[in-house]
């Protein structure tokens, strides 16, 4: 279902698309959250769109405060 999504919407939009699911219980390095972000500036410059689920964006917009507790 996501790839029927991802290839109908992306080519409407003439955009890549980008769906990146993300978890609290994944234990990132600094390295690693180093590539996520140019991985992330890379596609924001590109004008890519990303697909989360609501779920998705609640762990990353909580993924900071956990590593710094």
């Amino acid at each position: 279902m996501l790839e029927i999504l991802v290839n109908r919407l992306g080519g409407l939009l003439g955009r890549r698309m980008i769906f990146l699911p993300l978890s609290r219980s994944v234990n990132w390095s600094v390295s690693r959250l180093g590539e996520l972000r140019q991985f992330l500036d890379r596609s924001m410059n590109s004008g890519a769109v990303m697909l989360a689920q609501p779920e998705h964006i609640l762990s990353f917009e909580l993924y900071g405060p956990d590593r710094c507790l």
